[in-house]
């Protein structure tokens, strides 16, 4: 028995909209918290910041991923070619609005000298990429995915300072972040997403798609099974430190501190342990949402998360611009600089740090993520109904 194509599997926009969610928290955390640490160092970051940061990291690798099932999901009704042609369109246009929208989104500024490559870049190239890989067998995507997760790490011994500067930005486009552009051109391109392995995460996402076909009770248990296999084999490869990371764990003198350490690795790019600890995660949270989806009493919850699912580019543009002026409000309200947060850097702006006086307290910035969370809810509700409603073609890009 398998599921019709063209129902919508509703564990998908759940998980979807979870990460979503929590991708608002370290959004709000780099603008409002008043720690100047590093969040993820184990050695000396508050263990409260230091898991509201990694929890966090649960959401690329997972948006991404799902981005690849919801491909594998269209191409059970769209032909191929129709499909490709979508997928170019849609990927040129994210990486557009990376550059033109994000960016700005992230400054207040118009610059044309001052651009991040961020999420939404690199799952326009992974689309991109996948134009090609859907007229493959399932089991070659997946070989793909499964071999471009697994062996990119072979290559952390290489050095791109060694390079001339065309090698050198080749390379930070493809595995290793970095400045693009020199600095001395008046010019800043920063990527922060390597390009590998990211449509290998697009692609096994894509084979993924084709266990959503069985029935619910039996794609439950394989789900489960896949996320806990995946945090067995993290948790063996991390406790030999042979490969999978670039950073080898350590014990910290306290068994708090040495959890922390274990599970620190690699986001940028993600290492393959990264991978395979936020997937396994994930993998898991989609079994139990799956299994809900018969029980009314987590109807509620479950509505309002598949909310956020449904409409995540829309979501990610509104989030970022909210809270990027409440950091603006609060600050002129608190009397301020709030033209820092309308700066480039090095002159203001949340690259370049916080105003004088500026950062609250982790409670705060929680109560922070939880009103904007709410406050985009009720555009994002608006806005899935308006796609429910309306087939145009012109929204399928939002």
């Amino acid at each position: 028995m398998t599921i019709d194509p063209r129902a919508r599997v509703e564990s998908v926009d759940i998980l979807r909209g979870l990460v979503m969610v929590i991708m608002a928290l370290d959004h709000v955390r780099d603008f409002f918290s008043n720690y100047g640490g590093n969040p993820t160092d184990a050695a000396s970051a508050p263990g409260i910041i230091f898991f509201t940061r990694w929890i966090t990291h649960l959401c690329a690798p997972t948006f991404v991923f799902l981005a690849g099932t919801s491909i594998y999901l269209q191409s059970l009704r769209k032909p191929r070619p129709q499909l490709a042609r979508f997928l170019v369109s849609r990927g040129v246009w994210l990486m557009v609005l990376e550059l033109v929208v994000v960016s700005s989104m992230l400054t207040f500024h118009p610059s044309t000298h001052f651009f991040m490559l961020q999420v939404i870049w690199v799952t326009g190239l992974s689309m991109i990429v996948m134009a090609a890989l859907i007229y493959l067998p399932l089991w070659a995507v997946a070989s793909f995915g499964a071999a471009l997760v697994l062996i990119h790490n072979a290559f952390d011994w290489v050095n791109p300072s060694a390079m001339n500067q065309v090698a050198r930005t080749v390379w930070r486009l493809l595995h290793q972040p970095g400045v693009l552009v020199p600095v001395e051109t008046g010019n800043l391109w920063l990527n922060l997403y390597p390009l590998i392995p990211w449509p290998g995460i697009m692609a096994l996402g894509f084979a993924f798609g084709a266990l959503l076909q069985r029935p619910s009770s039996t794609r439950s248990r394989a789900m489960l099974g896949l996320g806990t296999g995946s945090l067995f084999i993290f948790a063996l490869l991390r406790w030999t430190n042979l490969y999978g990371d670039p950073g080898s764990w350590k014990y910290q003198g306290s068994g708090e501190r040495t959890l922390m350490s274990f599970i620190d690795v690699q986001k940028y790019p993600p290492s393959l342990l990264f991978v395979l600890v936020t997937l396994g995660v994930s993998l898991c949270l989609m079994a139990a949402f799956d299994s809900w989806q018969s029980r009314d009493r987590f109807k509620p919850l479950r509505s309002i998360l598949a909310v956020y699912g449904r409409v995540p580019f829309f979501y990610y543009v509104l989030h970022f611009t909210t809270i990027h002026l409440a950091a603006l409000l609060m600050s002129a309200a608190l009397g301020l600089d709030w033209r820092w947060w309308i700066r480039l850097p090095p002159n203001g702006g949340i690259f370049a740090g916080y105003p004088p006086g500026w950062g609250f307290s982790l409670p705060i910035v929680y109560l922070v993520w939880l009103a904007i969370v709410v406050l985009c809810y009720f555009p994002c509700r608006w806005f899935a109904g308006v796609k429910q409603r309306n087939n145009s073609r012109w929204l399928s890009y939002l």
